[in-house]
C-alpha cells in the first residue's frame, strides 16, 4: 500500500491539465451494458442486426464528424426514455467519502484477491473496512494523500487512469450508489415481500432479511472485488422483477 501512496504522490506532481479520460468515449462493455435494457426494434434509427452492432455501426460513423459519442447516442435514447442508459461525466468536487472509498478500492486491489484465495467472504471483510475507514485513517495514509492533494473527480480520474483504468472509469461517470438510491428501489413494488426476494436472490444475498431497505444496506457494506459498479449491479437485479 505503501506503493500506492507513493504513485499517487508523484501523480499529483505531474498530472497535467487536459483530460487523460476521453468523456465521449463508449466502451464495448458499456454498450453491451446498455443493450441489455434494449429491444432492436426501440432504435430504428440504427442500423444492425442487433443493438450491440447497430450502436458500433453507428459510432464507426459518427468517427470522422468528430461527434460525443455519449451525448450524441443519448439524443437518440431520449425518443424512447432512456437517455440515462448512457451516463455522462461527473465534473463535480469530490466528497471526503468518495475519496475514501477510493482508498479502500485501491487497497482491496492487494487484498481482496488473497482474501478470497484463503476463503475470507465478503461478509467477513466488512469488519476490516470498518476499521479501515476511521477518523484517524482520514487524515494519513492513502486517504491523507487524496484529501490533500486531489479535490476534483477529473483529476482524481487522471491520476488513477494510468495504474486502475477500471476504478477510474467508475468514478469518472458516477456509477457508485447513494443513500437515496437505495431508497428508491425499496418504495413502491421493491417492497412487496416476492420482489424482495427475487431482488435479494438476483444480488446473491443468502441471509435472511426481511426489510428490504436492511437487505439493501447489508449488500452495499459488503466488501466486493475493487472493479465492482455497484449502481450496474444493483439495476439489473432489480430491472427483471419490477
Amino acid at each position: 500500500m505503501r506503493e500506492c501512496e507513493e504513485e499517487i504522490k508523484q501523480a499529483c506532481y505531474t498530472e497535467r491539465a487536459e483530460d487523460a479520460l476521453p468523456s465521449d468515449s463508449i466502451s464495448d462493455s458499456e454498450i453491451k451494458s446498455i443493450t441489455k435494457y434494449l429491444d432492436r426494434e426501440e432504435i430504428t434509427n440504427l442500423e444492425g442486426q442487433d443493438c450491440f452492432s447497430a450502436i458500433k455501426t453507428w459510432m464507426e460513423k459518427e468517427r470522422d464528424r468528430h461527434a460525443n459519442y455519449r451525448e450524441r447516442l443519448r439524443e437518440k435514447l431520449k425518443l424512447i426514455g432512456k437517455e440515462a442508459l448512457v451516463p455522462l461525466e461527473n465534473k463535480g468536487d469530490l466528497y471526503h467519502v468518495q475519496l475514501a472509498d477510493i482508498a479502500f478500492r485501491l487497497l482491496m486491489t492487494d487484498v481482496y484477491p488473497l482474501a478470497r484465495a484463503l476463503g475470507i467472504s465478503e461478509d467477513k471483510l466488512r469488519s476490516y473496512r470498518r476499521l479501515y475507514l476511521t477518523p484517524s485513517n482520514m487524515s494519513r495514509g492513502t486517504v491523507g494523500v487524496l484529501i490533500k492533494k486531489i479535490k476534483t473527480g477529473r483529476k482524481m480520474c487522471n491520476i488513477l487512469k494510468p495504474g486502475f483504468p477500471e476504478i477510474s472509469h467508475l468514478l469518472k461517470y458516477a456509477y457508485e450508489l447513494s443513500y437515496a438510491d437505495l431508497c428508491h428501489v425499496s418504495y413502491g413494488e421493491g417492497s412487496k415481500e416476492a420482489n424482495r426476494n427475487k431482488i435479494g436472490q438476483n444480488l446473491g444475498i443468502n441471509r435472511e432479511i426481511t426489510d428490504i431497505m436492511d437487505m439493501l444496506r447489508y449488500w452495499r457494506s459488503l466488501v466486493k472485488c475493487p472493479t465492482y459498479n455497484w449502481r450496474t449491479a444493483l439495476a439489473e437485479a432489480v430491472y427483471p422483477v419490477v
